[in-house]
Parts: C-alpha cells; structure tokens; sequence
C-alpha cells in the first residue's frame, strides 16, 4: 500500500485555485453527464475506497484501451476546449460503432468541470500517469502514449 501510495499521487494545485476540465461524451459512453448529477462512471463498484485499491495499472490500462466496454472507475477529460472539440468532431462524424452500436450524433456533447483544489477527486494528467506507469516498464509507458491524446 505504502508504495502504491508513492506512485500514485492525484494532481498537485502548484499556483492554481482549480483545473478546468473537459469531457467528451454521448449516448454510447460508459461515463456520461446527467444534468443536475454530474458525470456518471459506469463502473458498477459504486463504493467509496481507498484511491490505491482501485487505482492500478492494469486498471489504467483497460481504461484507455478503446475497445474495452468493460466499465473502469476512470473518467477522461481534456485539459481545454479546443482539443476536446477534435473527438467530438470525429464522433459526430462517426455513428457507427462497431461492436458497440450506434451512435446518435445530435447526442454527442462536452461536459465542463471545473475542479477546485482541496477536492476528494484524484487527477492525474496525462504526462503524470505516463511518470506513474513508468514504474512498471517500458511497456506499461509506451501504452500510456499510445492510447491517449496529448492533453487528454
């Protein structure tokens, strides 16, 4: 636990009130916006842990792979606006997805969360996870960037 703890550290707010967040999502997506709610991660292991239970490589891992409908406790933002519109671009101009089905374009949306310091919720960015997966080899890093985007 103690070493887990060492490598996996939340966002640190070094002269920042909070981070503005973007989040990318449709009728498809394992971690949509509901108004009123928030942002709802599918994971079905809806219980409050200890962040280093939970929060692992493999766990990372089966997050970023896109062809994983498996629900993971993670949820994906970019960190601005214009890089967030890109995918939703994409999506809209995607309404099959196979293996998965079929996507309403007119239900493809960006959330915005603005995230203050001192919050219960763990973010980490992506040069911070690819820091943490190198702890576990060369392949757990190479995984980090391959499977997210640049200011995801």
């Amino acid at each position: 636990m103690v070493q887990l703890q060492q490598i996996f550290q939340p966002h640190q707010f070094v002269n920042e009130d909070h981070i503005d967040l973007y989040h990318v999502y449709d009728n498809l997506s394992r971690t949509p916006y509901e108004h009123g709610v928030g942002i709802n991660c599918d994971d079905p292991n809806d219980y409050v842990m200890n962040a280093w239970h939970v929060i692992t490589p493999s766990a990372m891992r089966r997050h970023l792979d896109w062809n994983n409908r498996i629900p993971t406790q993670f949820v994906s933002f970019y960190d601005n606006m214009a890089d967030a519109s890109q995918p939703l671009d994409q999506r809209r101009g995607r309404p099959i997805v196979w293996g998965v089905g079929l996507r309403d374009p007119n239900t493809v949306r960006i959330a915005h969360v603005r995230l203050p310091r001192g919050t219960n919720i763990w973010a980490f960015s992506r040069p911070e996870m690819v820091n943490m997966m190198d702890v576990f080899g060369s392949s757990a890093r190479r995984d980090m960037f391959m499977t997210s985007e640049a200011n995801e």
